[in-house]
């Protein structure tokens, strides 16, 4: 059989518009229900905790499109013009690419502070290059936890993901369509082989890494690629699914979007992510593509609804610009803004993001990618490209450059003092600050969404008659440098677990980025109690924990309780949990809540470099935070629970330093120590544990 089959060639322009007989008004209104779960998504309104998954639904279309276009096309011409496809992908998608790019660069500058500039714009070189997956891959930085202020081209990873599969996919198809036109076989079964095993390739590894690999594996291509390879499928079924019956197509396609719907109300951002679960959105999208393929569907009718497709028409440049224009409302709203407040910053910067996708979809997408001379000269359209990608290039790292010549960041590479102020000298800058973390805790620091508590957590003399152990959340994290150098000093043996945003006393508590009770906090607690059980002595438990737990504790029902109510729940928590403490060691030391600032210190400092004391914050209403968690703990405390306070060490004077005599920063956000700092209390620290340890 010859590789040509019965398909029309694809129109010369490009992908199909509204006024060609090839249109599918449900494809684009399937797009508009991808946009709006993802942006009610990461605007965290609405019902959809999984709302992510609408990039997922992106993807399956991407491969059924661009796979229907290119076979089409090998099918009518035996070949591919890689230079006419290329040039389509360009006048569709780069134009308002690069428009959003620098706009946010030239925005994030003006709003940004100068520590950050650096990171903005590696994050917007990244994305010009269309290899943001991988930087955000490499930082393991958590999709559910990074909002818009902390990147503003966090969202480009899925356009990197989409135009890799671009450069890809047609080199794929030539090269089987030269392969089997040689050997005189068909091209489409061939092509729906190569399908089923990149799917199956992709889905496994997806499966088996996910949990392993943490964050990175949401943002890897080679975990993703199954998904537009099931899009892509479909395309290639076409005469099959074409014989689909019509109940059979309205049953599918109900299925297909009761799965995305489901999907989308269901999974949380917290879950590993893609795994087995992208299953469901991924073949509920191909479902619903299939149905309405075959027939009319009562699917297809409701999403070729008018309001829809046009929605979905303009659904790539919301989705540019929705991410940026969330960061820039973040950006601007004050750190004590009510709730109120940032809803309606939400909405503006929604609406907003809306409009600019409307007027760019007439006044850039449209006049480029219908561009008679850009369309009649492939050659043309692909110089563009070049220009438009060196142009967004330029644009990102001439800044770059400028930074470099500034003073300060050549006293810091060179290792020199960087600024002297007030009499003594800075003895970090505000970027090794901000990255002064804590290190060497490997896997003993969980995050949000793992609840183990793993074996080998141990730190110091690991052999020391002594044992202490740390636990708690990231503000007990943050004492574990100066703890470990403790032990090694005394010959103390340490073990520590912590884990983000989680409290060790028994209390359900709400955590605002899931929008929900946190439970794997809850679970992770047990895990912790009955670890700590399974050692023979522990001398001396050491407790941190951060105070916002006194808005978050739930009652029985799951709602929020008032102030009135937090002393008496946290008591009764406190008292179960003290109870298995005493039972498994000997001592505990509860540290009690640390003076943190309103705002980020590093960047305050970035902004006034010769002036630490601008960023002093006042002492009024910033320390003794924790005053009712800590008022319930005493009352239910039994022999053994002791309390320590250092809030005059991080805050000797009014108003709290940020900034030590000796240069140090104190604060590596608003409320984390550096480790430097953190190491300068060491005599301070010892003098609480040596006591309770002795005895």
């Amino acid at each position: 059989m010859s590789v040509v089959e019965s398909f029309k060639p694809a129109p010369s322009t490009g992908a199909p518009s509204p006024s060609t007989p090839s249109y599918r008004a449900d494809i684009d209104g399937l797009r508009a229900i991808s946009i709006l779960l993802v942006v009610t998504f990461h605007s965290r309104t609405g019902p959809f905790s999984g709302g992510f998954v609408g990039v997922d639904v992106f993807f399956v279309i991407s491969g059924f499109l661009i796979t229907g276009l290119l076979f089409r096309e090998a099918c009518a011409r035996g070949t591919i013009s890689l230079a006419g496809f290329y040039a389509r992908r360009i006048r569709r998608l780069l134009p308002l690419s690069v428009l959003v790019l620098v706009s946010t660069v030239i925005v994030g500058f003006v709003l940004l502070p100068p520590i950050d500039h650096a990171a903005l714009l590696a994050d917007a070189r990244s994305a010009a290059l269309y290899i943001a997956n991988w930087r955000f891959a490499g930082q393991a930085t958590a999709y559910s936890d990074t909002g818009p202020s902390d990147s503003l081209f966090v969202h480009y990873w899925s356009l990197s993901i989409e135009e890799q599969f671009y450069l890809l996919w047609p080199l794929l198809i030539l090269v089987v369509t030269n392969l089997l036109a040689r050997r005189g076989r068909s091209l489409r079964p061939a092509l729906l082989g190569v399908m089923a095993g990149l799917t199956m390739i992709s889905l496994s590894l997806s499966i088996i890494l996910t949990r392993s690999q943490g964050s990175a594996a949401y943002y890897a291509t080679h975990l993703r690629i199954g998904e537009l390879a099931v899009g892509a499928g479909i395309a290639l079924a076409l005469p099959w699914v074409r014989h689909m019956p019509r109940r059979t197509a309205n049953v599918s396609g109900a299925l297909g979007m009761a799965g995305i719907v489901a999907a989308a109300v269901l999974f949380r951002a917290s879950m590993p992510y893609p795994g087995s679960a992208v299953i469901l959105p991924v073949v509920g999208s191909a479902l619903v593509l299939a149905s309405g393929t075959a027939h009319p569907t009562w699917v297809s009718r409701v999403l070729s609804l008018r309001p829809l497709p046009a929605l979905g028409r303009v659904s790539y440049g919301w989705y540019l610009w929705h991410w940026p224009a969330f960061g820039v409302a973040q950006l601007l709203l004050p750190e004590d803004a009510s709730s109120q407040t940032t809803t309606l910053a939400t909405a503006a910067a929604l609406t907003t993001s809306l409009g600019l996708a409307i007027l760019s979809y007439h006044l850039v997408e449209q006049p480029v990618r219908r561009s008679r001379r850009l369309v009649a000269s492939p050659r043309a359209s692909l110089a563009t490209g070049l220009a438009l990608t060196l142009f967004a290039v330029g644009a990102i790292t001439l800044p770059g450059r400028l930074m470099r010549d500034a003073p300060a960041e050549a006293a810091a590479a060179d290792g020199g003092v960087v600024a002297a102020v007030g009499g003594f000298s800075l003895a970090m800058t505000p970027q090794q600050a901000r990255a002064d973390r804590v290190r060497g805790m490997d896997g003993c620091h969980v995050g949000v969404a793992s609840t183990t508590v793993r074996d080998g957590c141990v730190f110091g003399a690991r052999d020391g008659a002594r044992t202490i152990a740390l636990i708690g959340d990231s503000h007990a994290q943050h004492w574990f440098p100066v703890l470990e150098e403790l032990a090694r000093q005394q010959g103390w043996r340490l073990l520590a677990w912590t884990k983000s945003a989680c409290p060790v006393i028994d209390v359900p508590i709400y955590y605002g980025k899931l929008k929900r009770e946190y439970t794997e906090c809850a679970e992770w607690r047990r895990n912790l109690i009955r670890t700590l059980a399974s050692h023979q002595r522990i001398d001396l438990i050491v407790v941190g924990r951060i105070a916002g737990y006194k808005e978050l504790v739930l009652d029985a029902s799951g709602d929020r309780l008032p102030e009135s109510g937090v002393e008496e729940a946290w008591a009764a928590g406190a008292t179960r949990t003290f109870a298995h403490f005493v039972r498994v060691a000997e001592k505990v030391l509860v540290l009690e809540e640390t003076p943190s600032a309103t705002f980020d210190v590093p960047s305050c400092l970035s902004g006034s470099p010769q002036d630490p004391s601008a960023c002093a914050f006042p002492s009024t209403g910033r320390v003794d935070r924790d005053a009712i968690l800590v008022a319930a703990e005493r009352a239910v405390a039994p022999p053994g629970v002791a309390f320590g306070d250092l809030t005059d060490a991080l805050c000797p004077s009014d108003p709290c330093p940020v900034v030590t005599r000796d240069g140090l920063i104190i604060y590596r956000d608003s409320n984390h120590m550096t480790t430097a700092f953190s190491l300068t209390l060491i005599g301070v620290l010892q003098g609480l544990l040596t006591p309770l340890v002795a005895g």
